[in-house]
């Protein structure tokens, strides 16, 4: 089978999702259920594939050097800073990312290693305790939902990144990637037939547990799911993020 960046509509998911519960009109526990179990759906499976990739452009905030992350940020692919502009980017530079690093909303940062140490057990970088780092390193630190930029990234007017976002948007107009739809139209089964236990629960005792198994099982649908997503090639990966996630846009 070869895997494409097709997606299906959230409404055939919930039309095939609905029909082991016999709940064909929604009469029994309505369609903005079924619309939020496939997001939550979604959601599980964005953390488990990374497959939400978003881009974000901001200015930096040259005052703090402390600017807020975007809105579900999860963990970033890639960031660099420039200036200049979209259509002219006539200087940039990776920017990396340095673990325990903050500021305080003044000069300097908290680290474990800030470079300058005086400590005889953290021997500083540079082999003199006055070494400072170079200025064409730049690095900074995520803390509490905020980018803490090095004082060497001030020479840069912006930041661009791409990054794994969360799920942010649960309605009737969700889109569902081809190659996880089996998983998400069993986790929807599932989430409805726990609701529903107790009408029936001799039936649905049993449906919950095959569904559980589709779910857990090492060939079964989400796993699936999770293979075929990473059989994809990386254009393919990027294209269906520019599909789904309107690749290219400031959220």
């Amino acid at each position: 089978m070869k895997t494409t960046t097709a997606f299906v509509p959230v409404g055939e998911i919930i039309t095939d999702a609905v029909a082991p519960l016999r709940d064909w009109d929604f009469g029994r526990l309505g369609r903005p259920f079924y619309n939020a179990a496939a997001f939550r759906g979604m959601r599980k499976l964005c953390f488990d594939t990374n497959f939400n990739k978003r881009n974000w452009t901001a200015a930096i905030n040259r005052d703090t050097m402390i600017n807020d992350l975007p809105p579900g940020f999860i963990e970033a692919d890639g960031a660099w800073l420039y200036n200049g502009d979209n259509c002219d980017v006539n200087r940039s530079t990776p920017l990396f990312i340095k673990d325990n690093m903050h500021r305080l909303g003044g000069q300097g940062y908290i680290a474990n290693n800030t470079w300058h140490n005086h400590d005889p057990l953290q021997f500083s970088y540079g082999g003199t305790w006055n070494s400072q780092p170079p200025s064409c390193l730049h690095f900074a630190g995520t803390f509490n939902g905020q980018l803490h930029f090095s004082d060497s990234c001030r020479q840069y007017e912006f930041i661009n990144m791409i990054y794994t976002s969360s799920m942010e948007q649960c309605d009737d107009d969700i889109l569902i990637p081809e190659w996880a739809a089996e998983a998400i139209t069993d986790y929807i089964t599932m989430r409805g037939a726990e609701a529903l236990e107790r009408e029936d629960p001799q039936h649905l005792r049993s449906l919950i547990a095959r569904k559980q198994e589709e779910l857990k099982a090492p060939n079964g649908s989400w796993r699936t799911a999770e293979y075929y997503y990473k059989r994809l090639d990386k254009l393919g990966r990027y294209n269906l993020a520019a599909k789904l996630f309107q690749f290219g846009h400031t959220p």
